[in-house]
């Protein structure tokens, strides 16, 4: 197992090689082509950050990328869909059901996605970007 000093010198260079990555609208983000993307038949692991209108707004991660980005997209229940939930719940553009917060999500979002299959790589990479890239709707206060 890797060292915390070894992981966070490497912090730098992943949020460089996630800034590098190819962009995808969320509307045409399917299981088939992050397969395809990443040259992998089975589940991908990493982290991703959403961008709105190219600002970044959230940073998060998954041992399933497409498993976890797709709930987010397509689930109806809120403690799956936990970013669509999160806009709805802040009055986000006075969103208020799922499918309204979807739909902005689809013609507005969009992702980068970084593969990391270390776990650890994975949190710590994930808390750090999101400070780094001073991300609206992460937060990992405890409730």
């Amino acid at each position: 197992m890797k060292s915390f000093k070894d992981i966070t010198e490497l912090l730098p260079i992943y949020l460089d090689k996630l800034f590098k990555q190819k962009e995808f609208r969320f509307a045409d983000l399917t299981e088939g082509k992050l397969k395809d993307y990443f040259s992998s038949n089975g589940p991908v692991s990493g982290v991703f950050v959403m961008f709105e209108e190219g600002e970044p707004v959230y940073v998060g991660r998954s041992k399933t990328l497409a498993q976890r980005i797709g709930v987010d997209l397509r689930s109806i229940q809120k403690s799956q869909a936990t970013l669509t939930h999160k806009l709805i719940n802040l009055g986000y553009l006075d969103l208020r059901t799922m499918e309204e917060a979807r739909s902005y999500m689809f013609n507005h979002f969009t992702i980068k996605m970084l593969q990391l299959e270390d776990e650890y790589d994975r949190v710590i990479f994930q808390i750090y970007a999101a400070m780094e890239l001073n991300t609206k709707f992460n937060s990992f206060l405890e409730s």
